[in-house]
Protein backbone atom coordinates (compact mmCIF):
# COMPACT_ATOMS: atom_id res chain seq x y z
CA UNK A 1 0.00 0.00 0.00
CA UNK A 2 1.66 3.45 -0.58
CA UNK A 3 1.37 6.57 1.00
CA UNK A 4 -0.51 9.33 0.47
CA UNK A 5 2.58 11.66 -0.20
CA UNK A 6 3.34 9.30 -2.87
CA UNK A 7 0.48 9.14 -4.52
CA UNK A 8 0.14 13.28 -4.53
CA UNK A 9 4.04 13.18 -6.24
CA UNK A 10 3.09 11.23 -8.58
CA UNK A 11 -0.24 12.36 -10.28
CA UNK A 12 1.40 15.86 -9.92
CA UNK A 13 3.77 14.84 -12.37
CA UNK A 14 1.73 12.75 -14.36
CA UNK A 15 2.76 8.88 -13.64
CA UNK A 16 -0.44 8.45 -11.79
CA UNK A 17 -3.55 9.92 -13.10
CA UNK A 18 -6.32 11.44 -11.43
CA UNK A 19 -8.28 7.96 -10.53
CA UNK A 20 -4.41 6.54 -9.12
CA UNK A 21 -4.26 4.69 -12.62
CA UNK A 22 -0.38 4.13 -13.79
CA UNK A 23 0.16 5.91 -16.56
CA UNK A 24 1.38 3.72 -19.59
CA UNK A 25 5.47 3.01 -19.17
CA UNK A 26 5.02 3.06 -15.59
CA UNK A 27 5.71 -0.42 -13.99
CA UNK A 28 4.85 -1.25 -10.66
CA UNK A 29 6.41 -3.56 -8.25
CA UNK A 30 2.67 -5.95 -8.21
CA UNK A 31 2.30 -5.73 -11.90
CA UNK A 32 2.43 -9.07 -14.13
CA UNK A 33 5.24 -7.68 -15.68
CA UNK A 34 7.39 -6.59 -13.13
CA UNK A 35 9.19 -9.92 -12.96
CA UNK A 36 12.04 -8.07 -15.43
CA UNK A 37 13.15 -5.76 -13.04
CA UNK A 38 13.17 -8.30 -9.72
CA UNK A 39 16.57 -6.74 -8.61
CA UNK A 40 14.96 -3.10 -8.25
CA UNK A 41 11.74 -4.49 -6.69
CA UNK A 42 11.92 -7.53 -4.43
CA UNK A 43 15.34 -8.62 -3.70
CA UNK A 44 16.33 -8.24 -0.49
CA UNK A 45 20.02 -8.79 -1.14
CA UNK A 46 19.63 -5.45 -2.98
CA UNK A 47 17.64 -3.83 -0.69
CA UNK A 48 16.41 -1.18 -2.86
CA UNK A 49 12.43 -2.92 -2.98
CA UNK A 50 11.37 -0.09 -4.86
CA UNK A 51 7.90 0.87 -5.97
CA UNK A 52 8.08 1.78 -9.58
CA UNK A 53 10.03 2.16 -12.80
CA UNK A 54 9.39 4.42 -15.29
CA UNK A 55 10.09 3.58 -19.43
CA UNK A 56 10.49 6.22 -21.91
CA UNK A 57 10.96 4.62 -25.52
CA UNK A 58 11.97 1.18 -24.19
CA UNK A 59 14.38 3.02 -21.82
CA UNK A 60 14.14 3.07 -18.01
CA UNK A 61 14.39 6.64 -16.83
CA UNK A 62 13.33 6.75 -13.32
CA UNK A 63 13.20 4.61 -10.00
CA UNK A 64 10.11 5.69 -7.62
CA UNK A 65 11.48 4.62 -3.80
CA UNK A 66 8.07 5.33 -1.45
CA UNK A 67 9.40 5.62 1.94
CA UNK A 68 6.36 5.78 3.74
CA UNK A 69 4.81 7.67 6.32
CA UNK A 70 7.91 8.09 8.57
CA UNK A 71 11.01 10.32 7.17
CA UNK A 72 13.85 8.25 6.80
CA UNK A 73 17.05 8.01 7.95
CA UNK A 74 20.09 9.42 6.44
CA UNK A 75 21.48 5.40 6.57
CA UNK A 76 18.32 4.44 4.50
CA UNK A 77 18.80 7.38 1.53
CA UNK A 78 22.40 6.58 1.24
CA UNK A 79 21.24 2.13 1.28
CA UNK A 80 18.97 2.97 -1.37
CA UNK A 81 21.13 5.29 -3.61
CA UNK A 82 23.87 2.93 -3.12
CA UNK A 83 21.72 0.37 -4.65
CA UNK A 84 20.19 2.19 -7.28
CA UNK A 85 23.94 3.20 -8.41
CA UNK A 86 24.72 -0.45 -8.42
CA UNK A 87 21.97 -1.91 -10.23
CA UNK A 88 22.22 0.98 -13.10
CA UNK A 89 19.29 0.47 -14.41
CA UNK A 90 17.71 4.37 -15.01
CA UNK A 91 19.57 7.80 -14.47
CA UNK A 92 17.06 9.11 -11.94
CA UNK A 93 16.06 7.66 -8.30
CA UNK A 94 13.32 9.36 -6.73
CA UNK A 95 12.40 8.82 -3.33
CA UNK A 96 9.07 10.57 -1.73
CA UNK A 97 9.02 11.42 2.44
CA UNK A 98 6.18 12.78 4.21
CA UNK A 99 7.22 15.60 3.68
CA UNK A 100 8.79 16.20 0.17
CA UNK A 101 10.51 14.59 -3.20
CA UNK A 102 14.25 14.12 -2.82
CA UNK A 103 15.85 13.31 -6.35
CA UNK A 104 19.37 11.49 -6.53
CA UNK A 105 21.89 10.97 -9.12
CA UNK A 106 21.92 6.90 -10.14
CA UNK A 107 25.17 7.79 -11.95
CA UNK A 108 27.25 9.08 -9.70
CA UNK A 109 29.33 7.20 -6.62
CA UNK A 110 29.89 10.84 -4.58
CA UNK A 111 33.59 10.90 -2.99
CA UNK A 112 33.14 9.51 0.71
CA UNK A 113 34.72 13.19 1.65
CA UNK A 114 31.41 14.49 0.31
CA UNK A 115 29.90 13.34 3.05
CA UNK A 116 32.40 13.77 6.11
CA UNK A 117 30.81 10.73 7.41
CA UNK A 118 30.05 6.87 6.36
CA UNK A 119 26.34 7.02 7.59
CA UNK A 120 25.78 9.98 5.72
CA UNK A 121 23.69 10.35 2.62
CA UNK A 122 24.57 12.13 -0.36
CA UNK A 123 23.04 15.71 -1.11
CA UNK A 124 20.19 15.06 -3.37
CA UNK A 125 20.32 16.59 -6.55
CA UNK A 126 17.07 18.59 -5.24
CA UNK A 127 14.34 18.35 -3.33
CA UNK A 128 10.60 19.81 -3.53
CA UNK A 129 8.08 20.06 -0.79
CA UNK A 130 4.70 18.95 -1.55
CA UNK A 131 3.19 21.75 0.24
CA UNK A 132 4.26 24.04 -2.23
CA UNK A 133 2.25 24.13 -5.65
CA UNK A 134 4.86 26.31 -7.09
CA UNK A 135 7.89 23.66 -6.07
CA UNK A 136 6.01 20.63 -7.45
CA UNK A 137 5.15 22.79 -11.10
CA UNK A 138 8.90 22.91 -11.00
CA UNK A 139 9.46 19.23 -10.22
CA UNK A 140 6.24 18.62 -13.42
CA UNK A 141 8.21 20.80 -15.38
CA UNK A 142 11.79 18.81 -15.03
CA UNK A 143 11.22 15.48 -14.70
CA UNK A 144 7.60 14.42 -15.12
CA UNK A 145 5.97 12.16 -17.33
CA UNK A 146 6.02 14.69 -20.55
CA UNK A 147 9.52 16.05 -19.57
CA UNK A 148 11.08 12.10 -19.71
CA UNK A 149 8.99 10.98 -22.50
CA UNK A 150 9.81 13.99 -24.90
CA UNK A 151 13.69 14.02 -23.73
CA UNK A 152 12.96 17.73 -22.24
CA UNK A 153 14.78 16.21 -18.92
CA UNK A 154 18.01 16.11 -20.28
CA UNK A 155 18.01 19.28 -20.83
CA UNK A 156 16.27 20.59 -17.73
CA UNK A 157 18.68 21.34 -14.25
CA UNK A 158 18.04 18.47 -13.15
CA UNK A 159 19.09 15.95 -16.15
CA UNK A 160 22.03 18.51 -17.49
CA UNK A 161 23.85 17.47 -14.14
CA UNK A 162 23.62 13.53 -14.63
CA UNK A 163 26.41 12.32 -16.36
CA UNK A 164 26.53 8.75 -17.90
CA UNK A 165 30.28 8.37 -17.24
CA UNK A 166 30.17 7.81 -13.58
CA UNK A 167 27.86 4.92 -14.32
CA UNK A 168 28.47 1.88 -11.89
CA UNK A 169 29.62 -0.37 -15.10
CA UNK A 170 32.57 2.50 -16.40
CA UNK A 171 33.86 2.87 -12.90
CA UNK A 172 34.38 -0.92 -12.12
CA UNK A 173 36.04 -1.30 -15.42
CA UNK A 174 38.29 2.27 -14.83
CA UNK A 175 39.58 0.93 -11.00
CA UNK A 176 39.93 -2.63 -12.99
CA UNK A 177 41.99 -1.12 -15.73
CA UNK A 178 44.17 0.76 -12.98
CA UNK A 179 44.45 -1.81 -10.61
CA UNK A 180 46.02 -3.91 -13.14
CA UNK A 181 48.39 -0.66 -14.11
CA UNK A 182 49.44 -0.85 -10.50
CA UNK A 183 49.84 -4.47 -9.40
CA UNK A 184 51.76 -4.62 -13.00
CA UNK A 185 54.10 -1.44 -12.25
CA UNK A 186 55.20 -2.40 -8.59
CA UNK A 187 58.96 -3.50 -8.70
CA UNK A 188 59.72 -0.58 -11.53
CA UNK A 189 60.84 -0.52 -14.69
CA UNK A 190 61.18 -4.07 -16.22
CA UNK A 191 61.94 -5.58 -19.80
CA UNK A 192 58.76 -6.30 -22.00
CA UNK A 193 59.17 -10.04 -20.91
CA UNK A 194 58.88 -9.49 -17.42
CA UNK A 195 56.31 -6.45 -17.46
CA UNK A 196 54.34 -9.63 -19.58
CA UNK A 197 54.41 -11.82 -17.40
CA UNK A 198 53.61 -9.24 -14.38
CA UNK A 199 50.39 -7.99 -16.27
CA UNK A 200 49.54 -11.62 -16.67
CA UNK A 201 49.82 -12.23 -12.99
CA UNK A 202 48.03 -9.02 -12.00
CA UNK A 203 44.99 -10.34 -14.42
CA UNK A 204 44.92 -13.34 -12.49
CA UNK A 205 45.15 -12.01 -9.29
CA UNK A 206 41.86 -9.70 -10.36
CA UNK A 207 39.93 -12.65 -12.11
CA UNK A 208 39.65 -14.36 -8.94
CA UNK A 209 39.26 -11.25 -6.54
CA UNK A 210 35.99 -10.21 -8.67
CA UNK A 211 34.50 -13.79 -8.92
CA UNK A 212 35.41 -14.07 -5.35
CA UNK A 213 33.25 -10.91 -4.76
CA UNK A 214 30.40 -11.59 -7.28
CA UNK A 215 30.62 -15.19 -4.65
CA UNK A 216 30.08 -13.44 -1.37
CA UNK A 217 28.02 -10.89 -2.29
CA UNK A 218 25.34 -13.01 -3.71
CA UNK A 219 25.51 -15.55 -0.92
CA UNK A 220 26.91 -18.46 -2.77
CA UNK A 221 30.13 -19.53 -1.64
CA UNK A 222 29.99 -18.64 2.44
CA UNK A 223 29.01 -22.40 3.07
CA UNK A 224 31.74 -23.99 1.00
CA UNK A 225 34.27 -21.90 2.01
CA UNK A 226 37.13 -24.32 4.34
CA UNK A 227 36.88 -22.79 8.76
CA UNK A 228 40.16 -21.70 8.17
CA UNK A 229 39.35 -19.46 5.55
CA UNK A 230 37.78 -15.78 6.64
CA UNK A 231 34.44 -14.56 4.60
CA UNK A 232 35.41 -11.50 4.05
CA UNK A 233 37.21 -10.17 1.14
CA UNK A 234 39.33 -7.58 2.23
CA UNK A 235 40.76 -9.91 5.35
CA UNK A 236 41.15 -12.80 2.56
CA UNK A 237 43.82 -10.77 1.05
CA UNK A 238 45.01 -9.37 4.53
CA UNK A 239 47.85 -12.20 3.98
CA UNK A 240 49.46 -14.01 1.35
CA UNK A 241 48.50 -17.19 3.00
CA UNK A 242 44.96 -16.07 3.45
CA UNK A 243 45.06 -15.25 -0.53
CA UNK A 244 46.70 -18.62 -1.37
CA UNK A 245 44.22 -20.76 1.29
CA UNK A 246 41.45 -18.83 -1.31
CA UNK A 247 43.20 -19.52 -4.82
CA UNK A 248 43.39 -23.14 -3.72
CA UNK A 249 40.03 -23.40 -2.48
CA UNK A 250 39.03 -21.75 -5.87
CA UNK A 251 41.33 -24.67 -8.01
CA UNK A 252 39.52 -27.35 -5.46
CA UNK A 253 36.03 -26.46 -5.95
CA UNK A 254 36.14 -25.13 -9.67
CA UNK A 255 38.57 -28.03 -10.85
CA UNK A 256 41.39 -25.48 -11.85
CA UNK A 257 39.57 -24.07 -14.65
CA UNK A 258 39.21 -20.43 -13.51
CA UNK A 259 42.34 -18.34 -13.39
CA UNK A 260 44.77 -21.35 -13.43
CA UNK A 261 48.14 -21.05 -11.18
CA UNK A 262 50.60 -22.45 -14.03
CA UNK A 263 53.46 -21.98 -11.82
CA UNK A 264 51.92 -22.18 -8.13
CA UNK A 265 55.40 -21.34 -6.88
CA UNK A 266 56.19 -17.88 -9.26
CA UNK A 267 52.78 -16.85 -7.98
CA UNK A 268 54.07 -17.25 -4.26
CA UNK A 269 56.83 -15.77 -4.93
CA UNK A 270 55.62 -12.90 -6.71
CA UNK A 271 52.38 -11.99 -4.66
CA UNK A 272 53.76 -9.09 -1.86
CA UNK A 273 52.53 -7.25 0.74
CA UNK A 274 52.16 -4.42 -1.76
CA UNK A 275 49.91 -6.46 -4.45
CA UNK A 276 47.79 -7.07 -1.45
CA UNK A 277 47.22 -3.30 -0.14
CA UNK A 278 46.52 -2.61 -3.78
CA UNK A 279 43.94 -5.54 -4.36
CA UNK A 280 42.50 -4.37 -0.35
CA UNK A 281 42.28 -0.76 -1.58
CA UNK A 282 40.26 -1.64 -4.83
CA UNK A 283 37.76 -3.93 -2.72
CA UNK A 284 37.09 -1.44 0.07
CA UNK A 285 36.53 1.36 -2.03
CA UNK A 286 39.52 3.80 -2.66
CA UNK A 287 40.60 4.86 -6.19
CA UNK A 288 43.56 3.42 -7.98
CA UNK A 289 42.58 5.50 -10.85
CA UNK A 290 45.75 8.15 -10.58
CA UNK A 291 43.63 11.42 -11.34
CA UNK A 292 41.69 10.88 -8.07
CA UNK A 293 43.88 8.18 -5.96
CA UNK A 294 43.88 7.39 -2.72
CA UNK A 295 40.17 9.39 -2.90
CA UNK A 296 37.68 7.26 -0.77
CA UNK A 297 33.97 6.38 -2.56
CA UNK A 298 31.14 6.72 -0.26
CA UNK A 299 29.29 3.34 -2.64
CA UNK A 300 30.72 0.11 -2.58
CA UNK A 301 30.53 -1.80 -5.42
CA UNK A 302 27.73 -4.48 -4.64
CA UNK A 303 27.78 -7.84 -7.07
CA UNK A 304 24.78 -8.66 -5.39
CA UNK A 305 22.83 -5.79 -7.24
CA UNK A 306 25.05 -5.14 -10.59
CA UNK A 307 23.53 -7.13 -13.09
CA UNK A 308 25.34 -10.31 -13.98
CA UNK A 309 24.84 -9.88 -17.48
CA UNK A 310 26.91 -5.91 -17.35
CA UNK A 311 29.74 -7.96 -15.01
CA UNK A 312 30.59 -10.31 -18.09
CA UNK A 313 30.44 -7.25 -20.44
CA UNK A 314 33.06 -5.48 -17.51
CA UNK A 315 35.05 -8.58 -17.92
CA UNK A 316 35.03 -8.96 -21.47
CA UNK A 317 36.21 -5.19 -22.60
CA UNK A 318 38.87 -5.40 -19.36
CA UNK A 319 40.11 -8.80 -20.93
CA UNK A 320 40.22 -7.08 -24.45
CA UNK A 321 42.01 -4.29 -23.38
CA UNK A 322 44.28 -6.61 -21.25
CA UNK A 323 45.26 -8.09 -24.45
CA UNK A 324 45.61 -5.10 -26.30
CA UNK A 325 47.95 -4.11 -23.69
Amino acid sequence: MTSSAYRQALEATGYFGPSGRAAPGLTQADDTNAGKLRAVFADDAVGLNADAVFTAQQTPTSIFKDAGDAVPSEDDIRRWHEAAWNLSVAPLLWIVTPTDVRLYDCYASPPASETGDDGAAPAPLDRFALDSGERLQALDAQCGRIATETGAFWASPIGSRIDRRHRVDRELLGEINALEDSLTALGGPASDEIAGQARDLAQRFIGRCIFTWYLLDRGIAQRFLPAHLPANLSEMFATSANAFALFDWLRSTFNGDLFPMDDPGAERDRLTPDHLKLIRDFIEGRSLIPERRGQGRLFKFRFSAIPVDLISSIYQQFARSSAAD
